[in-house]
Parts: structure tokens; sequence; C-alpha cells
């Protein structure tokens, strides 16, 4: 089975957020304060760096959109052992 990848490509977002800059007309500050991320995140989208999960859910919400919207791979199946409890029983 297949992982979900810890990192994402940030061309789905980026298109997105070329879009909002451009019909908005917003500074990247602007938009940055508008949608409540980092102005740093959003320049690193824009630069096309790859987003850790954890940015790219952010960025994605922010955006109005579930991840798997924008990164179809999003919902990788993960392997059984990394579902399992690991704390150790008290029995």
């Amino acid at each position: 089975m297949r992982r979900m990848p810890r990192r994402f490509p940030a061309e789905p977002a980026r298109l997105r957020l070329l879009v909002r800059l451009r019909t908005t007309g917003l500074t990247t500050v602007a938009l940055a304060a508008e949608l409540g991320l980092p102005r740093l995140t959003l320049v690193r989208v824009l630069a096309g760096q790859a987003l850790h999960w954890d940015t790219a859910d952010r960025v994605a919400v922010a955006l109005g959109a579930h991840p798997v919207e924008l990164w179809p791979q999003w919902f990788a199946l993960q392997p059984a052992a990394d579902l399992t409890d690991t704390r150790k029983s008290t029995s």
C-alpha cells in the first residue's frame, strides 16, 4: 500500500493563488492577510516550493477547498501497521 506523501507540489495552490491575486487586485501581503496565512507561506507557494502536508492542508482550506481538490493523492492509503495503536498495553 502507498503512504500519503509528506510533501505536495505547490503548483495547484500556486495557480489558484495567482488567479486570486489577478482577480482581486490585492498585493501578496493583503491576500495573505485576507486568507489568514503567513505572508512567507504565500511567497513560498508562489515560488513553487513543495509544501509539507500540514501547510498544504492550511493553504487549501484558506482557498476554500479540501486538499484532495488540489492534490488527488491526498487520500493515498496508509498501511494498517501505521494505523494501529502503538501505546503499550497496561494489562
